[in-house]
């Protein structure tokens, strides 16, 4: 992957809110399983007996077609909601692959820092591939309140 961020598509952010606004959606919401019913592993919560990256492609919900067709467009896996509220931040870590992210609602306050440089990703339809095998942190450094929300999955380089 030669840059760090690479917009690679567009979609409908409006369509696919819509298709989530009847799921309570946590801070780390699946999208995908390894198998029906895994609501758990796409977020890490069973990392020790987790199968392989690769086969959390089965869709856990039968009522988000547009979404589910971005998540099989972009071979996206381990896909899920990402929300952090206002004033929170991730570890400075790494990740074993590359991730897609749809923004689905930031602003100028939340940002990603990656390889000590500072990235903003708008909630406006861009999909992007970003390359979080280099250290990085995301955060919602708003005052106000504010959740930013990003569907992120997992994709295997090429």
């Amino acid at each position: 992957m030669k840059d760090v961020i690479q917009k690679v598509g567009e979609c409908d952010i409006e369509w696919i809110i819509q298709e989530l606004e009847n799921k309570k959606v946590s801070a780390q919401f699946p999208l995908q399983g390894a198998f029906e019913g895994d609501y758990d592993g796409a977020c890490g919560k069973t990392y020790d007996l987790r199968a392989d990256e690769s086969e959390y492609i089965v869709p856990l919900y039968d009522d988000m077609q547009y979404t589910y067709s971005l998540l099989e467009k972009y071979k996206m896996h381990r896909t899920r909601v990402m929300k952090m509220i206002k004033g929170t931040c991730y570890s400075y870590h790494i990740d074993l692959t590359p991730r897609i992210h749809i923004p689905l609602t930031s602003n100028e306050r939340c940002m990603f820092i990656i390889d000590g440089k500072v990235y903003k990703l708008p909630a406006d339809g861009s999909v992007y591939l970003v390359d979080t095998t280099l250290y990085h942190t995301a955060l919602n450094a708003n005052r106000e309140q504010f959740i930013r929300t990003h569907i992120v999955g997992n994709v295997i380089p090429q």
